[in-house]
């Protein structure tokens, strides 16, 4: 599991506070380890869960993502997905 915080505003009252991802049930998909779940946390309160059953990405791209052999560069590259 990976987790993502951050300091945001609830969406309905614009208050300040604590946002929190939380990522986790990974599986390979076109040779990349993608995570399928999301779940968001209000200043502890979950908010929102997100399931992706599938990802579609371009395959140059992965190739191209895949390719780079310098960890900085890779991390400076964005691979967009789209998600089913």
């Amino acid at each position: 599991m990976v987790k993502q915080a951050y300091l945001g505003q609830h969406p309905m009252t614009r208050a300040p506070g604590t946002v929190e991802n939380l990522f986790s049930d990974y599986r390979l998909e076109q040779s990349l380890l993608l995570p399928h779940r999301q779940v968001r946390r209000l200043d502890g309160q979950e908010v929102m869960t997100v399931t992706v059953n599938a990802f579609e990405a371009n395959p140059a791209m992965i190739r191209d993502f895949q390719a780079t052999p310098n960890r900085r560069t890779r991390r400076s590259k964005t691979l967009t997905l789209k998600c089913g």
